[in-house]
C-alpha cells in the first residue's frame, strides 16, 4: 500500500504486550489503528464492531463471542459493545497471559465506569497519533522546512495525507466529518445531542483559528456550559486536543484539532495567510511533541502559559516555555518579552522561539533560543 508507513508506536506497543494481558490503542478515527495490527504486527485474528453482524453477536453473548476466536485477538472499535469488557475481565483474571487481547477505540476507554473497572490493572494503553514528520518520510532523510509546511497542510491521517489533489482531500474530510458528527459524536455526547449545535461549534472554532487564536469557551457565542460539554465530548473522540493552562499561570483550557490536516480543511479559504500559517504550525508542532513523548511511554501533559496581562506562550514542555512564530527576521522581537515573563514564572533558565528556519540558532539571548519548527521532529 502506498500509504503504509512504519510507525514509531510499534516498539512501545510490543513492549506493552510483554507486560499486559490487554493492550489498548486509541486515537482519532482512521489514524491507522487497524493497519498497525493487521499489516505491521501481522495479527490475523481481528474483528471490528463497526460491522453490524459482528457487533450484534458480541452483544448477545460476550463470553461465547470471545470463545470463537484464537489468540492473540484484536477487537477494533471496542467501545461500541460495553458488555464485552466484563467478558474480557473474566477471561484475563482466569488466565493472565501477556499480549492476549488487543483492543482499539476511537473514543477514550476512560469514558465509562464499567469500562474503567473492567480494565484497571489489566491493560497497558497507548494513543496512536497522526503520522509524524519522521514517519511520513524515509527514516534517514534530511527534513526541511518545506517538508514541514507541506505536512502541516496535509496532516497525518494516512489516507488524506497521500491523496493526489486538494479536491479529493476536501471530499475525504467532508465525508469524515459527516461520519464523526452523525455517528461518533452523538455516542460520546449522549442524550440531548444537537447536530446543528455541534456544527455551529465547529464553524466558530474555524473562525477563531482563522484569526490566529486558540478556541476557549469564552470566545464562543453560545452558553459556555453547553459549549464546554460539546468540547469535552469532541475531546473524548480525539476530534479535539485540550491544552490546559500551566498551574503557574492564569487561563482557561485551549483546544486544537486532532489533526493538522483537519485544521487545514477548516481553514482552506485562509491558507497562506499569516494567521492560518501560525495555526497550522501550532497543530503540527503539538503532534510532533506529544507523539514523541507517547511513543517513549513517558506521557507528560503538554500545557500552555498565560500571565494575567501577557500574551499566551503556546506550549510548556515540563518547565520549558515554547512560543511558536510564523516568520522570523533574525531578531527575537516583541515575542521575547512574553517568553521572559514565562521563564521567570516557571523558574526556567531557557525558553524557545520556534520559527520557520532550517537550523536552530547556536546562541541564546537572555536564555531564549531560536529553534526550528523541525526541532521536535
Amino acid at each position: 500500500m502506498p500509504h503504509l508507513r512504519q510507525r514509531l508506536a510499534l516498539a512501545p506497543l510490543q513492549r506493552l504486550a510483554k507486560l499486559w494481558p490487554v493492550v489498548g490503542v486509541v486515537g482519532i478515527r482512521q489514524v491507522g489503528k487497524s493497519t498497525l495490527f493487521r499489516d505491521l504486527l501481522k495479527i490475523s485474528e481481528m474483528v471490528t464492531f463497526d460491522e453490524d453482524e459482528i457487533r450484534s453477536d458480541a452483544e448477545n453473548s460476550p463470553k461465547v463471542f470471545l470463545s470463537k476466536y484464537s489468540r492473540p485477538f484484536v477487537i477494533d472499535e471496542i467501545q461500541k459493545v460495553p458488555k464485552i469488557f466484563d467478558a474480557l475481565k473474566s477471561e484475563v483474571d482466569r488466565k493472565r497471559i501477556p499480549g492476549t487481547f488487543y483492543i482499539t477505540g476511537s473514543q477514550t476507554f476512560s469514558s465509562g465506569a464499567l469500562i474503567r473497572e473492567s480494565l484497571t490493572g489489566r491493560i497497558g494503553s497507548l494513543r496512536l497519533y497522526p503520522l509524524t514528520l519522521r514517519e511520513a518520510h524515509e527514516p534517514k532523510s534530511v527534513l526541511t522546512i518545506e517538508n514541514f509546511t507541506k505536512a502541516m497542510k496535509l496532516g497525518g491521517l494516512p489516507v488524506p495525507m497521500f491523496l493526489r489533489d486538494d479536491e479529493s482531500r476536501r471530499l475525504y474530510w467532508d465525508g469524515w466529518l459527516e461520519t464523526t458528527f452523525l455517528r461518533d459524536l452523538p455516542r460520546a455526547y449522549g442524550k440531548g445531542y444537537d447536530l446543528d449545535f455541534a456544527k455551529l461549534i465547529l464553524k466558530e472554532i474555524a473562525a477563531i483559528f482563522a484569526d490566529g487564536e486558540y478556541p476557549e469557551v469564552t470566545l464562543f457565542s453560545k452558553d459556555s456550559r453547553k459549549v464546554k460539554k460539546y468540547l469535552y465530548a469532541m475531546e473524548s473522540i480525539f476530534l479535539l486536543n485540550r491544552i490546559p493552562c500551566h498551574e503557574a499561570g492564569v487561563g482557561r483550557d485551549h483546544w486544537l484539532m486532532g489533526d493538522s490536516g483537519l485544521a487545514a480543511h477548516l481553514l482552506r479559504n485562509e491558507i497562506g495567510t499569516p494567521a492560518a500559517t501560525l495555526t497550522l504550525a501550532r497543530h503540527c508542532l503539538y503532534n510532533e511533541i506529544v507523539a514523541g513523548a507517547e511513543y517513549q511511554l513517558r506521557r507528560s501533559e503538554l500545557k500552555y502559559f498565560k500571565s494575567a496581562r501577557g500574551q499566551p506562550v503556546d506550549f510548556v514542555l515540563n518547565s520549558l516555555p515554547i512560543k511558536v512564530i510564523e516568520k522570523s527576521s533574525g531578531a527575537l522581537g516583541w515575542h521575547e518579552k512574553g517568553l521572559l515573563g514565562a521563564m521567570k514564572k516557571l523558574r526556567s533558565a531557557q525558553g524557545f522561539l520556534c520559527a520557520p528556519i532550517e537550523r536552530s540558532d547556536p546562541v541564546s539571548k537572555k536564555g531564549i533560543s531560536r529553534v526550528s519548527w523541525l526541532h521536535f521532529s
